[in-house]
């Protein structure tokens, strides 16, 4: 039996993309207005799946959304930490420990940044925290998804 009561707690969700492609104003704005809880960014569709295949194969490290590391968490890695604001991303494509391994190495970045009077400390242990929490859940979703058979060869 469930017993717990309900709250008047509001969770404020901000759709950052909609599909690889998308544009990339979206996080930055949304972040900038504080008004967030969790930033979500939506990357994937069976032909972006297939998409990402395909660069897989030619490429082992890639197979993710590049651009989710490269653009969107590099615009505001900084902010989401210092506001606590919680990321969500099916960024991982076909290759989630690619995309965790190039946030990590964003991370990493942030690492030195911090050593030479950049970003806070915080920033740079919770991005690393973030590319490990980013690479298990995408690697549960994309096992999920070959089971059910979502996943297409690639084009």
């Amino acid at each position: 039996m469930n017993t717990d009561k309900p709250t008047d707690r509001v969770v404020r969700i901000g759709g950052a993309s909609g599909f690889w492609g998308d544009s990339s104003v979206g996080a930055p704005q949304l972040v900038a207005s504080g008004q967030i809880d969790y930033l979500v960014f939506d990357y994937l569709a069976e032909l972006t799946m297939s998409i990402l295949a395909g660069a897989r194969l030619k490429k082992p490290e890639l197979g993710y959304a590049t651009d989710f590391v490269t653009v969107a968490m590099r615009s505001v890695l900084q902010d989401v930490v210092a506001k606590g604001i919680r990321v969500v991303s099916n960024a991982g494509g076909v290759n989630p420990e690619g995309c965790a391994a190039a946030l990590a190495a964003l991370a990493g970045a942030t690492v030195e940044a911090v050593r030479h009077g950049g970003w806070p400390v915080a920033v740079a242990t919770t991005a690393v925290g973030l590319a490990s929490a980013v690479g298990l859940f995408l690697a549960f979703k994309t096992v999920v998804l070959t089971a059910r058979g979502k996943l297409l060869p690639p084009v």
